[in-house]
């Protein structure tokens, strides 16, 4: 696992992005519609389309596997990437273009 370099940028989703198939693309951004503190529905892609009883919690999961040479590119994504499949946390393998495992940051937004 490398630390992020001086000058490392990535974006985790694009503002743009309007249908489940786009939303798939950044799987590890999800949204749960907390009926009360305490309790919660399942983590969603989409964005909740009604009134959520308590809250809305978002899950923010940043790519971890890095292509070992750009720190940053026109999108802001093309250098960074998830794992091929599952996540960094259940050890899911880099894709053979972004080797080099990164620390994840993850964000819970209430």
């Amino acid at each position: 696992m490398q630390a992020f370099q001086p000058g490392f940028r990535m974006f985790i989703s694009d503002v743009n992005t309007r249908t489940k198939d786009e939303a798939e693309r950044f799987r590890q951004l999800t949204f749960t519609c907390l009926q009360n503190i305490n309790t919660c529905d399942l983590q969603n892609l989409n964005f909740p389309t009604a009134a959520c009883p308590a809250v809305i919690m978002t899950a923010v999961r940043l790519q971890t596997c890095w292509d070992g040479e750009n720190l940053n590119s026109p999108d802001h994504m093309a250098q960074i990437a998830y794992p091929k499949f599952h996540s960094f946390k259940s050890g899911g393998l880099c894709p053979a273009s972004h080797p080099l495992r990164k620390g994840q940051l993850f964000y819970e937004v209430i």
